[in-house]
């Protein structure tokens, strides 16, 4: 590495056919609507999955990049371009931590320059100028973009073999191609006091004997929950890589177990609830489960079945025609239930996962995945916070036909702390 680490600057960064046809490319994509609209920072953006182009370019600036940065070890991690040309448009103050310890910063096109600043000192690139600096090491910015202006850049990625987006991005394609992600025994961090979350706003639901608390919803607005999520940067990694930068919460609850019969979960999926009575009407959607306690099979864990998030039978086409009922979206007797049979098939092809774990884990899993869980055989007081997260480019279409506490109408971006 460079000693000074001072960024540099290039010039002509690709030749002029690959400038045109990246530029014609991009313009495609952002005609037929094909990307990402970040609202919180004004820009909207196109991923290296959406555009071979800049995935090819990456690979392709890879020598550059081990030259620049003295390293003949660094491998690609991803590319993405953004474009801004809202008034208000900006990038906040901050490290990367997502498999950026290298950047190129290219300028695609600018109508006026719009500076970067990168540890104070600012970065002003014309067409086809980039920047190369440690985005995990340097803080870096930029200020509001200004009216009557519109500025397109493309970021290219690198990291060291061992460096921990490798792992993380094989965990990605297991969430992918499994439904879920357990991380086990991940931080203490992550075991707040939860009665500290629970306010008039919130939803107790009691199980059938009316002594027994089964759930409590609806803390997501909490000034107290707000201030612990904002800091929980694991979570955040894992959900804005599955379902996009702006998430909101659709819902949140503290599920219970006890030794009641009546403290079960059967089998089923949840997006039919959210799609058919919430009115969303893609799965760009995502459950986060932190376990408030140690949670063993025979206190009730969640069982899941791999894979079955892309497996559906076909009485479920009837679904669409389900009578909407307060007591089946949160009670034993739930909607969309699955039968024995139905759930002996399944486990057949797949298997089953039971998804016990310590206290401070985090399991994350497609809403679409077939899941349910049985009461508690032991003395166990296991609680599970419970938190789904929605894209904000997938708002529901029209209003929900249920309570607020179970289909959140508060659609504002989660404000995440950058350290």
């Amino acid at each position: 590495m460079f000693k000074s680490k001072k960024p540099v600057v290039l010039a002509n960064v690709l030749e002029k056919e690959e400038l045109f046809d990246l530029k014609k490319s991009i313009h495609n994509l952002l005609t037929k609507n094909n990307f990402l609209n970040e609202k919180s920072i004004g820009r909207r953006s196109i991923q290296m999955n959406e555009c071979s182009l800049m995935k090819k370019q990456l690979i392709d600036l890879t020598p550059t990049a081990q030259n620049i940065f003295d390293s003949k070890t660094l491998k690609p991690t991803y590319a993405f371009f953004s474009e801004y040309r809202d008034p208000d448009s900006f990038l906040p103050k901050h490290r990367d931590n997502n498999g950026n310890t290298y950047t190129i910063d290219l300028c695609l096109y600018a109508k006026r320059p719009w500076g970067l600043f990168i540890e104070g000192d600012e970065y002003v690139l014309g067409e086809n100028e980039a920047v190369c600096f440690y985005g995990e090491e340097q803080e870096h910015w930029r200020d509001s973009l200004g009216v009557d202006n519109c500025v397109g850049v493309v970021f290219f990625h690198f990291a060291e073999p061992g460096h921990d987006f490798f792992a993380f991005q094989a965990s990605l394609k297991s969430f992918e191609s499994e439904g879920f992600i357990l991380l086990n025994e991940f931080s203490n961090d992550l075991i707040p006091d939860y009665k500290l979350f629970v306010d008039e706003k919130s939803e107790v639901i009691f199980e059938n004997d009316n002594e027994n608390v089964r759930s409590i919803y609806a803390f997501h607005t909490n000034s107290n929950f707000l201030y612990w999520l904002s800091k929980q940067q694991i979570i955040r990694k894992y959900v804005t890589s599955i379902i996009g930068r702006d998430v909101y919460l659709h819902q949140s609850k503290i599920n219970f177990k006890n030794k009641s019969t009546d403290s079960i979960w059967p089998f089923h999926r949840d997006f039919p609830f959210w799609n058919i009575f919430d009115h969303i009407e893609l799965n760009r959607m995502v459950n986060v489960v932190i376990y408030l306690d140690d949670v063993h099979e025979s206190s009730g864990a969640i069982n899941l079945i791999p894979r079955s998030h892309r497996h559906f039978l076909n009485r479920e086409i009837q679904n669409s025609n389900m009578i909407y009922s307060l007591e089946g979206s949160s009670s034993n007797d739930l909607l969309f239930a699955f039968s024995e049979e139905e759930i002996s098939e399944l486990t057949s092809k797949y298997g089953m996962i039971c998804t016990q774990s310590k206290k401070g884990s985090i399991l994350f899993f497609d809403p679409n995945i077939v899941h349910g869980s049985g009461y508690s055989n032991i003395d166990s007081d296991r609680k599970l916070m419970i938190l789904t997260f929605n894209s904000c480019e997938n708002l529901p279409k029209k209003s929900s036909l249920r309570p607020t506490y179970l289909a959140s109408n508060a659609f504002e971006p989660i404000k995440w702390t950058n350290q």
